[in-house]
């Protein structure tokens, strides 16, 4: 399958949404999913800057929230905290150390979650830092193995009427290929898909900055 590149509505930050990213399952879950972030697909290593940080900032300049929009516009929180914060509650993302739920309760079949994500950036960061990614839903099921699907709100969509649009997903371990997966992308405006299509951001003169932009686009 292939997107045509968007800005799901409301994502980052800087933003009081919740339904920016949603998750389903087909089968019923045995426990609470979780939202993680890892290296790489094969979800075994957080050695790159985007988790160690900087001497400035150093915490992961990935952060997310599930299911209970934050209620405020700028969530991303100060510091991490260890473990999986509830519903609600944003969290830095760092493979298994710090992470966020995404429901109060185990999913049924046919149920979902939502969430939404932010990225902030310090000064300090060089660019020569490495800062791969892999975006992981860990979840557990005692009976029949559920199909995951992935979606994004897709403008002309809202916060209070959402417009799910499939995007693409990997199992665990799996390596992508030109058009099988889907990328979240930071940028500077003009440097997305409506620009010069670079989708880079600029390091800040100080302290941090959260992206102009983000996107969803095919690897």
């Amino acid at each position: 399958m292939s997107i045509t590149p968007f800005q799901p509505v409301g994502i980052g930050g800087n933003s009081n949404a919740i339904n920016v990213f949603r998750i389903t399952f087909s089968q019923a879950l045995s426990d609470i999913p979780r939202l993680r972030a890892w290296d790489s697909y094969t979800a075994d290593s957080t050695a790159n800057t985007i988790f160690g940080g900087t001497v400035f900032f150093p915490y992961p300049f990935i952060a997310a929230v599930g299911e209970v929009a934050p209620g405020v516009s700028n969530w991303f929180p100060a510091t991490p905290v260890p473990g999986d914060t509830t519903v609600g509650v944003p969290n830095m993302l760092k493979g298994t150390t710090n992470g966020a739920k995404l429901a109060s309760s185990a999913p049924g079949a046919g149920g979902g979650v939502v969430f939404n994500i932010g990225y902030k950036v310090p000064y300090d960061v060089t660019t020569l830092a490495t800062t791969d990614h892999a975006l992981v839903c860990e979840y557990q099921y005692t009976g029949p193995a559920p199909t995951v699907s992935w979606y994004a709100n897709q403008p002309p969509g809202i916060e209070g009427s959402p417009n799910w649009v499939s995007i693409d997903s990997l199992a665990t371990g799996a390596s992508p290929t030109p058009g099988n997966i889907t990328q979240i992308r930071p940028c500077d405006i003009g440097k997305g898909n409506d620009g010069d299509a670079t989708y880079r951001m600029s390091i800040p003169n100080s302290v941090t900055a959260f992206p102009q932009q983000i996107w969803v686009k095919n690897y």
